[in-house]
């Protein structure tokens, strides 16, 4: 080892060398609970992680260690046996509480003496949600013209949640229309025929806590016209209809959506308010 002398007082120092060809080194391989590192979690999560044994000689007995945000370390000895390169997990007897929401740390590290390398702890970031959002179920159960039922599952521990719906493009919170229901679906009442409509549900995990909102749309049926029915064509196209502008009398109308037909007063007098008139001027013309 040499200096080029450009820097003064430079140097390295080394300590605790060990030279062996049997060596102890359990090493923290994984996290295996808790399973998630985000949402909502209860007072006792168990801890469980597994250990490889990276040394050349079998561990049998293991010294783990946890603690939770810096706090007081919970230490737990193990009875084991881990061959070299072997894997082992190992659950504590002790849980922690991840109850309360906010970001938290949990450091998993082995406590055994005689450990000679560098990996034998983990840190695990975990965010403690307190009040998880439902899952809106897509479309419908059912669906009238007037009704539609919505659904969805829960994440957490709600009992009750937030139902809002209102015509399709309004900001979700603003519903006029709101409910508090218990179970996870809610009919829908009082609506509109032919119409667009989204709808929002919150989970209510307490009096001051509640979930963000989640939810879909829907459209209501035509309503169902019963015989006789008059349609007195003040609107061009009228609600339900749709115009053709090829077909026959066997098989129907077809290429909906466009058409020769237009609005017009029946019989072109203006007393005669609504209707819809087409120029058969051309032959052939088929509508």
């Amino acid at each position: 080892m040499s200096s080029d002398g450009s820097v003064q007082k430079e140097g390295f120092g080394v300590d605790n060398i060990i030279v062996g060809t049997s060596l102890n080194d359990p090493s923290i391989f994984a996290r295996i609970q808790p399973a998630t590192t985000s949402g909502q979690y209860t007072s006792t999560e168990s801890v469980e992680f597994s250990v490889a044994n990276s040394g050349t000689t079998t561990i049998t007995t293991l010294q783990l260690c946890y603690n939770l945000d810096n706090e007081t370390p919970v230490c737990q000895t193990f009875p084991t046996n881990i061959a070299p390169t072997g894997i082992n997990t190992f659950l504590f007897t002790q849980t922690i509480d991840l109850s309360a929401a906010g970001a938290r740390v949990l450091d998993i590290y082995v406590g055994s003496t005689n450990d000679y390398l560098c990996n034998d702890s983990i840190s695990v970031n975990i965010t403690a949600l307190s009040c998880l959002a439902p899952t809106a179920m897509a479309g419908t159960n059912s669906l009238s013209s007037t009704s539609a039922e919505v659904s969805w599952t829960e994440n957490g521990t709600a009992t009750s949640y937030r139902i809002e719906y209102e015509t399709a493009g309004y900001a979700a919170g603003t519903a006029r229309n709101t409910s508090v229901v218990t179970d996870t679906f809610s009919i829908i009442s009082g609506l509109m025929s032919n119409s667009n409509y989204d709808w929002n549900v919150q989970a209510l995990c307490s009096a001051t806590d509640s979930s963000s909102l989640v939810g879909g749309s829907f459209t209501t049926p035509c309503t169902l016209f019963a015989a006789p029915f008059v349609e007195t064509f003040t609107n061009f196209v009228p609600e339900c209809c749709d115009e053709a502008s090829t077909g026959d009398l066997t098989t129907g109308p077809a290429t909906l959506g466009s058409g020769n037909w237009g609005s017009g007063d029946f019989a072109n007098t203006a007393s005669n308010s609504g209707g819809a008139k087409i120029n058969l001027y051309f032959k052939n013309r088929t509508e």
